[in-house]
């Protein structure tokens, strides 16, 4: 169930969100201190934070535009799991006015307001998202530590490009952040919480401008190139049960493997397949294209059934069956191997009809695609797709691509705000219904009506 929202905030909101990059020294900073637990930080006291003697915030041009931009962020900074954000951006505007108005305390109160402010924000921000594996360590989002947020802040020579800097995330999140600031206090309950759910997984994806995005929510693939989506395609994913479901990664894609083996899943093989190579014998294992191995590599030893051990075959783990590449085999043409502790990957499928279906959370956990060909030729970069012989060829990508699995029950990629069904009941409510998609309509008409 999807309901969409158009989002069209006004062209100041768009150009003071912009994240465009601020100096190189900035982008260069990596803190060689690990961050603190985010609830440690903000027990600091405020005066811990920067000198009191210093005047932020207020003052010079640049310092009026990091105080508004950081005040538009703070006023709906509740959906970014920074609760505190609405009642200090009111607290903010209050001082802010009479600062402008030569209030010498007033400036004063807004530097140390704003500053323990933006280093409690930056911090939420950076925080760990618990769910997240990042199966290739260098697609963490980069993360400073409480003391390199105060230098940065006291001797950065532009506080509005260092507020820009700190405080923007990956294109994904941007726009739901703009979301959440042009419309989420209008969305009903529901919605509005899937919006904060979805901010916070994507919280844990890295800025990039080449990547793939998969949306197990709404099982579709995006492909992403200087930080806008160039082309999409449906996907399938797990199912909803628990152990099947397609796991959240954040990961590097760096090879192509051509006419690929399917390593047949161990509980698959003791349900059905075992039995039936039991029962039927090579017979069976000819005319599914079936292999039985002492191992998975590719110079597995390969064994008739007559050479099982059937006593404890059927044991988890024991019997360990292969399908060769041809017409029916489950992996395709292709498969898109990333790093992860679970096995999860991208493949073609014969299974055609199962892009038909609305809701596509039909396979073990791993990942299919509607055009793995056309797939493949977006990481070739358009070098042409190579027509390599054998079985279970990899074959190395011109570059590593980012690849992020995450779950985006809200979501504006292409301009409107969508609110997805929940299909594995990740944020914490009962799963979307007509019901609230009719609401978060009429919040929409209701808004629009008072312009």
């Amino acid at each position: 169930m999807m309901t969409a929202m158009r989002i069209a905030p006004s062209l100041p909101l768009l150009a003071l969100l912009a994240s465009a990059a601020p100096a190189a020294a900035l982008d260069e900073v990596r803190s060689p201190v690990p961050t603190q637990p985010t609830e440690q930080l903000r027990a600091q006291p405020a005066a811990s934070l920067a000198p009191d003697s210093a005047l932020r915030w207020s003052g010079s041009e640049d310092h009026r535009l990091a105080a508004e931009r950081l005040i538009t962020l703070l006023r709906t900074a509740d959906f970014e799991g920074y609760d505190e954000g609405p009642t200090i951006a009111a607290q903010a505007e209050a001082l802010r006015a009479r600062a402008e108005a030569g209030d010498a305390a007033a400036a004063r109160q807004l530097s140390q307001l704003l500053d323990r402010a933006y280093l409690d924000y930056v911090t939420t921000l950076q925080a760990p998202v618990a769910g997240i594996e990042y199966g290739d360590p260098y697609q963490k989002p980069a993360r400073f530590s409480r003391a390199d947020h105060v230098t940065l802040l006291t001797q950065s020579p532009s506080l509005f490009a260092l507020v820009r800097q700190q405080t923007g995330r990956n294109i994904v999140y941007e726009q739901l952040r703009a979301a959440a600031i042009a419309h989420g206090r209008a969305l009903p309950e529901q919605s509005r919480t899937a919006l904060k759910a979805t901010l916070a997984r994507t919280r844990a994806l890295p800025r990039r401008d080449r990547f793939v995005l998969v949306d197990v929510a709404t099982q579709r693939l995006w492909m992403y190139e200087g930080g806008r989506p160039v082309d999409s395609m449906k996907v399938v994913v797990g199912t909803e049960e628990p152990h099947k479901r397609t796991p959240l990664i954040v990961s590097t894609i760096h090879y192509a493997t051509h006419n690929p083996y399917w390593h047949v899943p161990d509980t698959i093989v003791r349900a059905t397949v075992g039995p039936k190579i039991r029962r039927e014998g090579q017979a069976y294992l000819d005319r599914q294209g079936y292999e039985i191995v002492d191992r998975w590599a590719n110079d597995a030893r390969v064994l008739k059934p007559s050479e099982v051990d059937w006593s404890t075959a059927l044991q988890p783990g024991n019997l360990k069956v292969r399908q060769l590449p041809g017409r029916y085999n489950s992996m395709g043409d292709f498969k898109f191997n990333f790093p992860n502790a679970t096995g999860i990957y991208l493949h073609d499928t014969p299974m055609r009809d199962y892009f038909d279906k609305e809701v596509r959370t039909l396979s073990n956990g791993c990942i299919r695609l509607e055009d793995a060909r056309r797939f493949a030729a977006w990481l070739y970069r358009g070098q042409g797709v190579p027509d390599l012989p054998g079985t279970e060829t990899h074959d190395q990508l011109p570059a590593g691509v980012p690849v992020f699995v995450t779950y985006l029950t809200a979501e504006a990629i292409e301009g409107p705000l969508t609110i997805a069904h929940d299909v594995y009941g990740l944020d914490g409510t009962p799963q979307l219904t007509e019901q609230v998609a009719a609401a978060t309509r009429q919040a929409l008409a209701d808004e629009a009506a008072t312009f």
